[in-house]
């Protein structure tokens, strides 16, 4: 069994313009955390506050599994806010 101490993760969030067929765009995500999160919850807090000031109405989050979740906006199918979690390195930063 892996113990979180021996892969701890950050959390990320980003925010992804759809295309018509709701397929991301090849450029990537148009808005990425600038830094990392300790907790999904956090990440999560983060693209609320990107929905917030874009003036849009709450997100309606969905689990994708442990590592990531997706969320959209009502009526909305152009747009999806995405946290996920990436594995820090093993070991202590370099000097």
């Amino acid at each position: 069994m892996i113990t979180r101490k021996q892969n701890p993760v950050a959390w990320a969030a980003h925010l992804f313009r759809l295309g018509v067929d709701g397929v991301v765009h090849a450029f990537g995500a148009v808005r990425v955390s600038q830094r990392l999160h300790w907790t999904q919850r956090a990440a999560r807090k983060e693209a609320e506050e990107w929905a917030r000031e874009m003036q849009l109405e709450s997100l309606i989050w969905e689990t994708v599994d442990e590592t990531a979740a997706v969320a959209w906006i009502d009526h909305d199918t152009s747009r999806a806010f995405v946290v996920r979690n990436i594995l820090m390195p093993h070991g202590e930063p370099p000097a």
